[in-house]
Parts: C-alpha cells; sequence; structure tokens
C-alpha cells in the first residue's frame, strides 16, 4: 500500500483544542504571561520573552546585544540559513565554523582556533546550534567562551527538551533562543522565546519587541491609557494569543513527544544496522530526534528520489552555509574550506520523525529504506 509522509505533521489533541478555545471565549486571563512564566519555570531562567517564531527570537537577541555594523559573530557553518540572516540584518559579518568529525554540531576545537584567528574588539558573539536536537558539547564550549570573553548564545530552535548534563539547551551562556515547534513545516502556529537570567537583556528586548511602544498610562503623572510614545526603533515579533494556547499546549507536551520521537528513532537504528550503503549517525541518548539523519555512502540523491517515489519525504540539515550562493559570493569561499561539514552534507539524509507519526507509518518507511539499501 503507497504512503504519503511528510517530513513533519502536527500532533494536536485535546489541550490545544481546550487551550485555543479559551482565548477565542476571552476567559484566558494573560495567557502570554502564563506562557512566559511556564518556560522561565521549565528552564530555570529569570526570564522568558516569547515571540512569534524562532528567527524572530534569535533576530530580538541581537537586537537587544545592540550589534552594530561590521560586528562579528560566529556559527556553526553546518546552521540554519536564518542564522546568518539575521546576524546581515545588521550589516555585520557571520564567521563561519566547522563542525565535529562524528557529528553535525560546532566543533569546540575549531571553534578555539576560529576565535583566535578573529580576535579583535568587534567579535561579539557565538552562536550554539544543536542540530537536530543533539545538544552540543556545552561544557567545551562553555571553556572556549570564557577562555577567549566572547559571549555565548544557545540557539536551541531544534532542540526542545534537550540537556546536556542536568541543564536544558538553550539556558546557557548569557541568553538561548527556542522555538516551540522543532519541526516547523506545516504546523499550525509557530512560537520561539529568548530566554536569560540578564535583565538588561531582558527589558531590552521586551521594549524592541512591540515597536518599541511605551505607554504611561499606569504613571504618577496622570497620562490618559491612549497616550504613547516610541522610544527606539524596535520589531513586530510579540506573540498573538492564539498562536500562544496552541503552542503553551504543545510544550506542555515536550516530554511526551520527545520520549515518542526517541522511540521511533530506536527503531530506525535497529533496523537500519548492517544495511548495505546506509550508515546509522553515531547519535548520543540525550538527543531529542528533532529529525533523524542516516549516512548514505554512495549516491544519496538517488537515494532520497526513490524514497520520494514511495511518497516518503526527506530533507537536509543542513546544506553547509559556504556553498549557498550568498554566502559563497560575497565572501569568496571555497567547497573545500569547512571539510567535516562538506563529508557529512555529501552523505546524510534526513528523515520523517516526529511525534504524530504511526506505527504503520514507521513501517513503511523502514521497509522502503530496506528495500532501497537491497537495490543498490
Amino acid at each position: 500500500m503507497h504512503m504519503e509522509i511528510p517530513i513533519f505533521r502536527p500532533s494536536i489533541s485535546k489541550l490545544e483544542k481546550d487551550y485555543v478555545s479559551e482565548v477565542l471565549a476571552l476567559t484566558h486571563g494573560n495567557i502570554i504571561s502564563r506562557f512566559e512564566e511556564k518556560l522561565a519555570r521549565f528552564f530555570n531562567v529569570n526570564f522568558a520573552i516569547v515571540t512569534n517564531n524562532g528567527t524572530a527570537a534569535r533576530h530580538l537577541l541581537l537586537c537587544a546585544l545592540d550589534i552594530k555594523r561590521g560586528d562579528k559573530i560566529v556559527c556553526s557553518v553546518n546552521s540554519d540559513p536564518s542564522v546568518p540572516m539575521i546576524i546581515r540584518l545588521f550589516d555585520a559579518e557571520p564567521i563561519f565554523c566547522d563542525v565535529e568529525d562524528s557529528n553535525y554540531n560546532i566543533c569546540p576545537k575549531a571553534l578555539d582556533l576560529v576565535l583566535t584567528t578573529q580576535k579583535h574588539k568587534k567579535l561579539k558573539a557565538f552562536f550554539v546550534s544543536h542540530v537536530g536536537g543533539q545538544p552540543a558539547q556545552m561544557d567545551k564550549l562553555m571553556q572556549v567562551a570564557s577562555h577567549h570573553g566572547v559571549t555565548l548564545l544557545d540557539d536551541a530552535c531544534f532542540a526542545l527538551g534537550a540537556k546536556f548534563g542536568t541543564q536544558n539547551v538553550g539556558s546557557f551562556g548569557l541568553a538561548g533562543c527556542i522555538q516551540i515547534n522543532p519541526q516547523l513545516n506545516n504546523s499550525p502556529a509557530s512560537t520561539g522565546a529568548i530566554l536569560t537570567n540578564d535583565s538588561g537583556v531582558a527589558s531590552r528586548a521586551r521594549l524592541l519587541r512591540s515597536h518599541a511602544i511605551v505607554n504611561d498610562s499606569l504613571s504618577k503623572n496622570g497620562n490618559i491609557d491612549y497616550i504613547y510614545d516610541v522610544v527606539d526603533i524596535g520589531c513586530k515579533y510579540d506573540l498573538n494569543t492564539l498562536a500562544a494556547a496552541f503552542n503553551m499546549a504543545q510544550f506542555e507536551r515536550t516530554a511526551e513527544f520527545v520520549a515518542k520521537r526517541k522511540a521511533i528513532a530506536a527503531k530506525f537504528t535497529r533496523a537500519f544496522k548492517g544495511l548495505p550503503n546506509l550508515k546509522n549517525v553515531d547519535t548520543k541518548s540525550e538527543s531529542v530526534f528533532s529529525s533523524f539523519a542516516v549516512e548514505v555512502e554512495r549516491n544519496r540523491d538517488s537515494f532520497a528520489r526513490k524514497l520520494k517515489e514511495a511518497g516518503i519525504s526527506t530533507m537536509l540539515h543542513y546544506i553547509p552555509l559556504h556553498l549557498l550562493t550568498y554566502y559563497k559570493k560575497k565572501y569568496n569561499h571555497k567547497i573545500g574550506d569547512f571539510p567535516n561539514a562538506l563529508k557529512h552534507y555529501q552523505r546524510y539524509l534526513s528523515l520523517p520523525i516526529f511525534e504524530d507519526l504511526t506505527d504503520a507509518e514507521v513501517e513503511y518507511i523502514i521497509e522502503n529504506v530496506r528495500r532501497i539499501c537491497g537495490e543498490n
């Protein structure tokens, strides 16, 4: 039987419908504040500032840090394209760093070298992304940050629920960012958030989140409530209440979602072990599997094409940034500048893995992967 399996499909329960109904009935109270309080408690931080998506959270964080033209911010060359994009929006410079030989996350040794060679007063920070839900080596990366005196920004937009040791990723460094639906495709609503213990970063982010508009209606000056002022150039990244309702329910189901994805990943790993032309990625137990990658030894694109013919969607996480037209032309990058990222990119492929995936769909994916491997 032929199936059509997307790379992501949301799981929607009674909880999401109940919270959305509260909003539509206007009985929700201040759901934005409720959501932010839940996030702050979960991540054990003092402040959570929700936004309308993860990219907005990253951009708003850099706004709060007052990034300027010519500033330099390091990120993994194997990052979501939105990471260097938000850096370029300031006319700042993204500095790329290679990944580890064994996985797709930023390499601490490579980062140490980059920070050494790029040492300059314009070097402001580096982003740490956790690709596919696999936590990066935060202990080593924190040591690198401390040694060089450079700010670490913890980008956990694709790793909600993951921990490094006992600490949730997203809560390391000066500030972090998360996205409630790490597999955003086809999601009914999106939510991002900035997480920090720094009151200055938090207050600045809150100000800039909605056009930097201030309202003194509660001041002692007796101003009436329609008096407002604009004190800076801000953004429009505040979260609407319907999106807050849906994603607060999704957030409360994080443990359920992670457990389901881990169970599917375990099935895939067992089923694919020893297949010709296919290698399981060495993923650690702490991964939350926002994506599931395999490495195809030969003819990766042909492999993906056959899966597509069977109705199974696939993705790449990611195409290395230095191979993308804009950055290749802008910075004159060469194909071999980041050898580990290039090696992974030439072979890896992400298969569908999400909490709404049925047992029948899991078996269908396994059967077709086995069939295609047998044909090669």
